[in-house]
């Protein structure tokens, strides 16, 4: 797996983090770097990278203190909530073919 592949592992494991079932606020949560990293089953090294480069891209805000590795929590923007309806549409398609 690349680059891309690892961010588009971490915007559809955000955007499906719930706390309960019928959770309403689906994908809007502050993920912690050890719950994301189960969730993706990437190291923190992988998973620090990408949520680096996907915050410079706008698809997540995150909260690093004072430069640790990897960050402490991380969340989906509307911009990442809006990339990953476009991965899942994607994903539907190609499973269907």
């Amino acid at each position: 797996m690349g680059i891309e592949d690892d961010k588009a592992s971490v915007v559809l494991a955000l955007s499906t983090h719930k706390q309960f079932d019928g959770d309403t606020q689906t994908g809007r949560y502050m993920v912690p770097a050890d719950e994301l990293a189960q969730l993706t089953s990437m190291t923190i090294e992988r998973l620090d990278d990408a949520v680096a480069i996907l915050h410079q891209e706008g698809s997540v805000e995150m909260v690093r203190i004072a430069k640790s590795m990897p960050f402490e929590t991380v969340a989906l923007t509307p911009r990442g909530r809006q990339r990953a309806e476009e991965l899942d549409k994607k994903v539907r398609r190609d499973s269907s073919d």
